[in-house]
């Protein structure tokens, strides 16, 4: 399977191209949160963009395996 097979199986496991769009307006508008002294002294406060966007992804509907369908692209 090739790239473009990849992307057209997403696209339809996600419902078409509208949502998968949004999935990647939420990618491109997610960003770590936190700062390096919160990510040593309290690990639980700091948060990788990759953790940022499945929880704006998943408060936008997106279920888990459509959401690690879109990181795996």
């Amino acid at each position: 399977m090739d790239e473009t097979d990849r992307q057209a199986a997403f696209v339809r496991l996600v419902g078409g191209q509208e949502r998968a769009d949004r999935l990647q307006w939420i990618w491109n508008n997610s960003y770590p949160s936190g700062t390096e002294y919160d990510r040593i002294f309290w690990p639980g406060r700091y948060k990788t963009k990759e953790r940022v966007f499945r929880l704006k992804a998943r408060r936008d509907g997106f279920k888990d395996d459509e959401i690690s369908s879109f990181l795996e692209l």
